[in-house]
This record gives C-alpha cells, sequence and structure tokens, in this order.
C-alpha cells in the first residue's frame, strides 16, 4: 500500500523564514523549539467491510520523534463514501504558523473540499481544541463538485520575526510544486486563508477564507474567478509585497492557460491600503506555448535589496524546464524576467530560503528521478542585478 508519506512536509522553528517556508521544509519562530509536520494523503484506513482513503499527518519533535497524529476526518459520515468523508485526501497541502496547523483536504463531499485548522500548541491542557473547518454544506459550499478546494493552499498575510541576532531574516512565502500554503493576515486585521480550486467554476477559483475563533465554520471572505475554461487558476498560489507597501500581494497561477503563441499564466492582485485584492485589474505573466507557466511559484524575498519582493516562476515544460525571476519595483511586478535558469532540470516546484545578510538560496526538485539543484544568489552593488548565481549540486 502507497501511503506517500511525506508529500507535504512542514517545519516550524529555531531558523530564519518569515512564513511558513512551504515546500517540503518550512520553519517558523517560536523560540528555540522545532516542530515538523509530514502528511501521507493517500494512507488509506481499513476494515473487514471498508476502505477510506481519508489521509493523515503527523508532527514529530525536532529530533524527529513522534509528537500528535492528526486526522480530520476521522469519526466523520462515511454512508455515502465519497459523497461525504470517504475520500477526504488529508494532508495534500498543510502548513505550520507558530501554533497552527492548517490541512488540506480535497476530498470530502465529491471533491469540492476545503480546509482544516488545528491548534498545534504544545500547552494541550489550554490549547483551543476546536477543529476549524470551511463551510461543507450544499446550501453554503463555495464551490462546485471536483473543484478540489484545498489542493492548493495559501495562508495570506505578512509577518516577520527575529531569529538570533539577524532581524526580519525573511520576508515573505516559500511555495513548492502546486501544492502550496502558508499563514498570516492579508484582508484587513483578520487571519485569512486562500486555497486553490483548480476545477472549480470550469476556469479554477481561489476561495479566501475568515478565520475568526470560536466562530466555525470559517466564512468566505472571496472568491476570485479565473479568467479562461480548464486554465486551472488556482493550481499555485502565493504572496509577496512586490511594490514594497508592506501589504501582500496575491500572486495566482493558471499553468494551463493558453492562447495561439502563449502557455501558462501568472496573476498578480495588487493589495492597496483598503485590503481590496479586486479594485484593480491583475497584472498578468504569460510563458510560452504549452511550457505550463506558472506551475510553481516562489517568493523569493528581497532577492537583489532594493526594498521589493521579487518571485521566481517555474515553467517545466519549456524546453526541459526554465525557471524565470521577476523583479519588484514601486509600480509592482516588473513584467520582463530580469533572469532565467535552464539546467535540464525536467518538472520542477520551489523552495526558497535566505541566510540573512548573505544570500537567497533557490532550491529547484524535478518530479523524477529524485535529485535537486540549488542556486545561490549574492546581490551586487547596483540595484535591479544579481552579480553571481551558483549552482550546488
Amino acid at each position: 500500500m502507497w501511503w506517500w508519506v511525506g508529500v507535504e512536509m512542514n517545519m516550524k522553528g529555531g531558523e530564519q523564514c518569515q512564513f511558513p517556508c512551504k515546500g517540503e521544509i518550512q520553519r517558523n519562530q517560536r523560540g528555540l523549539q522545532v516542530i515538523v509536520m509530514v502528511c501521507a494523503h493517500r494512507y488509506v484506513r481499513k476494515g473487514k467491510d471498508y476502505q477510506w482513503g481519508q489521509g493523515m499527518c503527523y508532527t514529530l519533535t525536532q529530533y524527529l520523534d513522534y509528537d500528535e497524529t492528526w486526522e480530520p476526518c476521522k469519526g466523520r459520515p462515511v454512508n455515502k463514501a465519497h459523497e461525504q468523508y470517504g475520500y477526504c485526501q488529508a494532508g495534500t497541502s498543510g502548513v505550520l504558523l507558530n501554533d497552527t496547523a492548517v490541512i488540506g483536504t480535497p476530498g470530502p463531499y465529491t471533491w469540492r473540499g476545503t480546509v482544516y485548522v488545528i491548534s498545534v500548541s504544545d500547552d494541550f491542557l489550554n490549547r483551543d481544541k476546536t477543529l476549524y473547518f470551511g463551510p461543507l454544506t450544499d446550501t453554503d459550499y463555495p464551490v462546485d463538485k471536483y473543484s478540489y478546494l484545498g489542493e492548493f493552499l495559501v495562508c495570506l498575510g505578512t509577518a516577520t520575526f527575529n531569529v538570533g541576532s539577524f532581524p526580519n531574516s525573511v520576508k515573505c512565502v516559500v511555495v513548492f510544486a502546486g501544492m502550496s500554503v502558508t499563514a498570516g493576515k492579508f484582508l484587513g486585521n483578520t487571519l485569512s486563508y486562500a486555497a486553490g480550486a483548480p476545477r472549480s467554476n470550469g476556469t479554477g477559483q481561489v476561495v479566501i477564507f475568515v478565520h475568526q475563533p470560536p466562530t466555525n465554520p470559517m466564512k468566505v471572505q472571496l472568491i476570485l474567478n479565473g479568467e479562461q475554461f480548464a486554465s486551472s487558476f488556482g493550481y499555485e498560489i502565493t504572496n509577496a509585497d512586490v511594490n514594497g507597501d508592506k501589504l501582500p500581494d496575491l500572486i495566482v497561477g493558471a499553468p494551463f492557460y493558453f492562447s495561439l503563441d502563449r502557455g501558462g499564466a501568472v496573476y498578480i492582485y495588487m493589495n492597496n491600503p483598503e485590503h481590496c485584492l479586486e479594485c484593480s485589474k491583475p497584472v498578468k505573466l504569460t510563458g510560452k506555448l504549452e511550457s505550463r507557466f506558472g506551475f510553481s511559484i516562489a517568493c523569493l524575498g528581497d532577492l537583489n535589496k532594493d526594498g521589493f519582493d521579487d518571485i521566481a516562476i517555474g515553467a517545466p515544460y519549456e524546453d526541459e524546464g526554465v525557471v524565470y525571476i521577476y523583479l519588484g519595483s514601486s509600480n509592482g511586478i516588473l513584467t520582463t524576467p530580469s533572469q532565467n535558469f535552464e539546467k535540464h532540470m525536467g518538472e520542477w516546484g520551489l523552495n526558497v530560503s535566505e541566510v540573512p545578510g548573505r544570500y537567497i538560496r533557490l532550491v529547484l526538485g524535478p518530479v523524477l528521478p529524485v535529485q535537486s539543484r540549488q542556486l545561490l544568489s549574492r546581490p551586487c552593488e547596483q540595484a535591479g542585478l544579481v552579480s553571481q548565481v551558483y549552482l550546488e549540486f
């Protein structure tokens, strides 16, 4: 039986990183304590006359010793099989933020999907033991059947913290290969979670939930619609402050977007002081024909130290795979890439971290074979340029 243990892994505590550094490993600050979350979304619960693919996650200590098991769909109704909780696939995506875990479950109610928010605080007696979730009934479900809500998640906002002697160590979210998750405040002062539903409404949608304990289920705050049928809008999502206004901007990938000569699209929704993502038309970046541009997206932080967040976008089917670097500016994202990397990588996702004051580390990980490439950048003194890039194997 293939559980796919490790399809989603996250870690918090101990090192630099602002948000959950999505993509296999994530670190968040909570003293020197480190907690790791690893998920197996294809875990099957079996009995004499049943077999349910509900998925599960574990939290581990920094030494990878067992801590707790998280099965948000365990014990929930399965009389109607996939029409209820028989095939939740919990853990397809997930994130840790402070004392909170967010677990994406695309399978409930005929693959409409939802997200679960759980306290993983080690203060067991006093922590909130409520399992928060998105709307689930037919009357208030935000998406249609087969939308796969929760397969691709991001929790939106900005937050920085100090790590040792290095202040403000990383400034934005990091994502990995189409299953992105992070957490924070986005549409105002209330914590929000955004979940991609790439099959919803035909075009794909992004649903933003607001988390206001003890209210349960979480309320839908905003739904963004894709532009084109079958473009898989919401396949990848992240955020970055690309214009330096201290507000996170939402970035959404639609890797199956197409036109006569372009393939794949990434939409940048600019935030504003009114926290309105729909007040202006999103900036659209597109890739080469059939390249699946936007299949993976990562916020790089301030790569060139000019005060604006920069992003990387993967196009895994352009030749043998290309990653493009786009720089932020006072006017938002610059629509011409500053660099691109081609190293015969095949399909990959992106993981990003920063060594404070030294360099940005960009890790490219292809699906098969099991390998990765690491790019290290050192900013030069002229703003807008990266002087050197190193490949480490």
